[in-house]
């Protein structure tokens, strides 16, 4: 049932499933574009749609699909600036890919030859630096790499417990946390700590596979792919003191099979389903069942983030 990274861009998650076949050498990334125009002065969803190599734009909360960015590589993670553009980062070319908010073209492109498999973003809203999550070779090593003011090249950081990493957010103050496996598979929970080494966060809660990582604006956000050890997904917000996280409540997405990185937005949060290739929108924190809005035809949903108009 766990899966670690297999290669470049073959992962699994807690589904069991494998990622849609590699990019062929030579084919295009980040440039293509389909759809018309995007509306000014509204709220962007994004969605990676890693089986059909997209990146789908939809107005917020609505729902209603209006742009398509083609050809991105394996989209996996996607994370948002303080100036509401989105990162995505691409597994296949081990890119990160800047795009202004609705905008059609990329703005520029990171890029890290030492990563093995990228796979989360976060941007620090306080200084702009950028991480990415790394899951590292299938021998284990995994790590985050931090763009100083997402310029430049990143700088590493591993810790003997963090085999594979997967996700990863900063909260309102600029800490870093990241999630991810052991060896064995266990889940682990890391904050960059001020002396530049990943310190583990004691979290006395049994967490069947790491999902993805968000600031609600009160609590860490962290996602369970397997919940209770079952097929269905749940978020964690926890309460940060020191080296231990405490509980604070569950939100348990009811109806849902593997759900990877989330997003949160006023009142409500957007799941992606690799198992399930949709996307359903939950009220947050309190869930309430099922969802109140869901987004099909997908092909393996990864990531999702919200973009505020400028």
């Amino acid at each position: 049932m766990l899966g670690l990274a297999i290669g470049a861009a073959g992962l699994l998650t807690a589904c069991g499933q494998g990622v849609a076949p590699s990019v062929a050498a030579g084919a295009r990334t980040s440039g293509e574009f389909s759809g018309g125009i995007v509306p000014a002065g509204r709220t962007l969803l994004y969605i990676s749609d890693e089986g059909n190599a997209t990146v789908n734009e939809y107005t917020y909360p609505d729902l209603t699909l209006v742009a398509k960015l083609m050809d991105q590589g394996h989209p996996a993670g996607l994370c948002v600036d303080s100036d509401n553009a989105v990162w995505i980062v691409e597994s296949a070319s081990l890119r990160i890919v800047k795009y202004a908010h609705g905008a059609k073209r990329p703005a520029k492109a990171l890029t890290d030859p030492n990563a093995d498999n990228i796979y989360g973003c976060a941007v620090d809203p306080l200084s702009g630096d950028l991480a990415v999550a790394d899951l590292g070779p299938p021998t284990g090593g995994g790590g985050v790499w931090v763009y100083t003011h997402a310029k430049g090249k990143p700088t590493e950081y591993r810790t003997v417990n963090l085999s594979a990493a997967y996700f990863c957010s900063y909260d309102a103050s600029g800490n870093l946390f990241v999630d991810g496996i052991d060896k064995s598979g266990a889940f682990h929970l890391f904050r960059l700590g001020s002396s530049g080494s990943l310190q583990e966060i004691a979290f006395n809660q049994s967490v069947g596979f790491p999902g993805g990582m968000a600031w609600d604006g009160a609590h860490l956000a962290v996602g369970d792919q397997y919940y209770e050890k079952k097929h269905v997904s749940a978020i964690y917000r926890l309460a940060i003191s020191g080296s231990t996280a405490t509980l604070a409540g569950t939100t348990r997405l009811g109806g849902t099979c593997d759900v990877a990185q989330f997003a949160i937005g006023s009142g409500d949060v957007i799941a992606p389903d690799v198992c399930q290739n949709d996307a359903g929108l939950y009220h947050y924190p309190r869930a309430r069942g099922g969802p109140l809005n869901d987004i099909g035809g997908l092909a393996y949903p990864l990531s999702a983030a919200i973009s505020l108009p400028k």
